[in-house]
């Protein structure tokens, strides 16, 4: 019996459980997965005291991916590109971190088929989420990508780390911005937070498609904004985040589950 678990705060909100036991049916794979609500002080002491326990692996999420980037000793280059970490494992008494969160947003948009590479891409937020998945769309070669976080600086300085890639700016929620984005892309946290995320309806004018890497049962508002536009291909995380945990599943285990048919079972 393998032992799993997902530590954040807040957690009750998580899906994780769920997809690891549709992924431990269909695998055959017997196993626990717990999500534990962990503060950042108590994180570190967590962490160690689990792998202690006999924990095969931790996945991490909001808000305590840097410190497990900086907890880990042994990092994958993902992780050191993008300076956070969502799954955690033991190997030769070492901590090993690695990021599947870029990757499995790659596979979620190319299991919609969803249009990237010539498009204007506008990503709202600029934190660890932002950071996970600019890389990999990056190389999906967008003809543009504009960043907005309502503390200016994070978008600019978070453009900077990036601008050798494509033409890539950031700017603040305040900022006189064209509205001509291809598509649009929400990484930020006020889902979870159960805060308000403030934008313009006028940045839907022109988009194709939305993604929210945020979830919820009813629609995020930033989903439900969108199709208030009219705008018909919006989706939120749920695609994302069974893709991702099969990379980590496939890390812990040596196997990687079939995603389209668990997301379809938790989409329904």
């Amino acid at each position: 019996m393998k032992k799993f678990a997902v530590l954040g705060d807040p957690i009750g909100h998580s899906l994780s459980p769920i997809i690891h036991n549709l992924f431990s049916k269909q695998t055959g794979i017997e196993l626990t997965y717990e999500a534990l609500k962990v503060s950042s002080l108590a994180f570190e002491k967590k962490v160690y005291e689990l792998f202690e326990a006999g924990y095969d692996g931790l996945n991490i999420t909001l808000p305590h991916k840097n410190l497990a980037f900086k907890q880990a000793d042994t990092l994958s280059s993902e992780s050191k590109e993008i300076q956070a970490v969502n799954t955690l494992w033991v190997d030769n008494k070492k901590i090993n971190g690695h990021t599947t969160d870029g990757e499995g947003f790659i596979s979620d948009l190319r299991l919609k088929s969803l249009q990237v590479r010539g498009q204007h891409i506008l990503i709202i937020g600029a934190g660890s989420a932002a950071r996970s998945i600019i890389p990999f769309l990056l190389n999906l070669l967008p003809s543009e990508v504009t960043i907005i976080n309502r503390t200016q600086e994070k978008a600019v300085l978070l453009a900077r780390y990036f601008q050798n890639s494509t033409n890539i700016s950031g700017r603040g929620f305040d900022s006189k911005s064209r509205y001509n984005y291809d598509a649009i892309i929400n990484t930020s946290s006020h889902e979870a937070l159960g805060t308000s995320l403030h934008i313009s309806d006028n940045i839907f004018e022109k988009a194709q498609w939305v993604y929210d890497l945020m979830y919820s049962e009813k629609g995020t508002h930033f989903i439900q904004q969108a199709k208030a536009k009219g705008i018909k291909n919006s989706f939120d995380g749920i695609g994302m985040l069974v893709a991702q945990a099969s990379l980590s599943f496939k890390i812990w285990t040596g196997v990687k589950p079939e995603v389209e048919s668990v997301i379809d079972k938790m989409l329904k």
